[in-house]
This record gives structure tokens, sequence and C-alpha cells, in this order.
């Protein structure tokens, strides 16, 4: 593990010190996970992001409701979920195990740029939620490589985790449980990705 090519800027250094694997490529996809409500040795897995690497740094390129669709600096992704008692949730880095077209899935996620964030977690609606970035960019002959199904966003026993029953009320919106789409943990478990290191 190392220092990696973030740029650490003043800010940043104050709240963290950022390691992760040398390896880490274009198009990897970060899973941010929390403890679990249930079980703190467990994660609960909240959002989704891709990573850019180019001579200027390392990028994020992500849907939130702060941004929208944006494309950023890592430590600034980083310190977005800066908690409030100082401390960070699990960032792994997750990797296609094929990554052929992985460059032109990156470009599809760049030319949404701009876009609102998803409230309404529907699809073709000219807005994005981070799992549907991933989707809708991750397209290769017409077809995306994640599979969408009934969201699922209870635990085993049907109760909603904390965090998304805040992360609702704050958006004003219903959780959409059932409605066809992405959640960052369905997609997390996909045969095709390969965990290739935390942050």
């Amino acid at each position: 593990m190392f220092l990696a090519a973030v740029v650490m800027t003043p800010a940043l250094s104050m709240y963290v010190s950022c390691t992760f694997e040398p390896d880490i490529k274009t198009g990897d996809i970060v899973f941010v996970g929390i403890p679990s409500d249930k079980d703190s040795t467990v994660l609960d897995y909240i959002h989704t992001s891709v990573i850019e690497i180019d001579d200027d740094g390392t990028w994020i390129i992500d849907a939130t409701n702060k941004r929208g669709v944006a494309r950023y600096p890592m430590d600034e992704f980083i310190a977005d979920f800066r908690r409030h008692d100082g401390s960070f949730p699990t960032f792994e880095v997750l990797r296609l195990i094929d990554t052929t077209g992985v460059t032109s899935f990156v470009e599809n996620a760049k030319a949404f740029i701009g876009e609102p964030y998803d409230l309404s977690f529907a699809p073709g609606n000219g807005c994005h939620y981070c799992t549907e970035l991933v989707h809708d960019s991750f397209v290769a002959d017409g077809k995306s490589l994640f599979p969408e199904g009934p969201m699922d966003f209870t635990y085993p026993d049907g109760e909603f985790p904390s965090f998304w029953l805040r992360t609702f009320k704050r958006l004003g919106a219903e959780i959409p449980q059932g409605r066809i789409g992405t959640t960052p943990g369905a997609m997390r478990k996909d045969a095709q990705l390969m965990k290739v290191g935390e942050l």
C-alpha cells in the first residue's frame, strides 16, 4: 500500500491519510460501505463511483445529490464522505475481470456529466443515481453489462437500514423498494467484478 496518485489538498490532509492499491486503473468502480445496523462487522453498500486516471490526477465520476453527475478529484470524493465523528466509510475498489472496452465505458459516463441527481430513481428520465450511472455507462453492443432487477434496500427481516431511511427522508422521496433498477449491494456481487483493493 502506498500514497496514491491522488492530489492531496491541504484541506483533505487534515482529515485523512489516503492509501490504496498501486494498480487502480481507469474504469475501476468504488463501492462505499458502512457498518450494518445489524452487525458492525458487515458492510451495507451505499454508493458507487467510477475512477478515471489521467496525467492530471485521479478522478471520480459519479452521481450524488450534492453534485449531480460530475467528475471531480478523488480527494474531494473522500472528503465528502467524512462522517460526523471524523471517521470514513470503507472504500472498496472493484474491477471488471474482462476490461475490454473499459475506456469507452468511462467516456460514456462522462457524457452524462451535468445531469441532475435522479430523485425519482426512474429509468430514462435525463437524471441518474449512482448505480444507474454505472449501469448506463458500462454498455457493450447496446446492452449494459450489469443487470437490473427489483431494488431491495432491506435486511433479510424486511427492516430498512437507518442509512436509507435517513437518506430518502432528506431527499424528500420514498424509498423505491421493489422498483426495477440497481443498488450498490447488488451490483457489488456481480460475478464480472473482482476486488482489487481499498482506498
